[in-house]
C-alpha cells in the first residue's frame, strides 16, 4: 500500500513540475509592445489603429486601437522582427517604425510615435474663385 501511495505522489510531483515546467517555457515565448501614439502636441491619438506587420512578408501579425490616452499594448508575440503600422482617419498614416524582438525581450526604438494632421485640401473650386 506504502509503494502504491509513494507512487501515486511521485507521479503527481513529476505532472505538477512538467506543468511549471511548460509555463516558464510558454512564458519566455510570449512577448509585448507598448506604446503610445501622440499628436504634435504630445497629445494621446484616441482609437488610432496600430498593426504589426512581420518584417519579411508584409502580413498583418496583429492589430489594437489605443485607447483614450493613446496608449496600445500588442500582446503574445514571438521573436522576430516587425513593421509598426499607425492609421486614423485625418491623420497621415505613418509605417516608419521598426521593431526588432530578441531572445532578451529587446525591442529597438521605444519612443513615442507621433501622428501629424493631414493637411486640408482646397477644393478644385476654392482655386477658381
Amino acid at each position: 500500500m506504502k509503494t502504491i501511495k509513494n507512487n501515486l505522489v511521485k507521479r503527481a510531483l513529476i505532472f505538477v513540475g512538467l506543468v511549471l515546467l511548460g509555463m516558464q517555457v510558454f512564458a519566455q515565448d510570449s512577448f509585448v509592445v507598448k506604446g503610445r501614439i501622440v499628436k504634435t502636441d504630445k497629445q494621446g491619438v484616441k482609437s488610432a489603429t496600430v498593426t504589426l506587420l512581420d518584417s519579411k512578408t508584409l502580413e498583418v501579425v496583429a492589430a489594437d486601437v489605443c485607447d483614450k490616452n493613446g496608449v496600445f499594448v500588442i500582446e503574445n508575440l514571438k521573436k522576430g522582427e516587425y513593421i509598426l503600422s499607425v492609421s486614423k482617419p485625418g491623420f497621415t498614416k505613418s509605417e516608419t517604425r521598426f521593431i526588432q524582438i530578441t531572445d532578451s525581450g529587446n525591442m529597438i526604438d521605444r519612443t513615442n510615435l507621433v501622428l501629424k494632421k493631414t493637411p486640408k485640401k482646397t477644393s478644385d473650386l476654392d482655386a477658381i474663385i
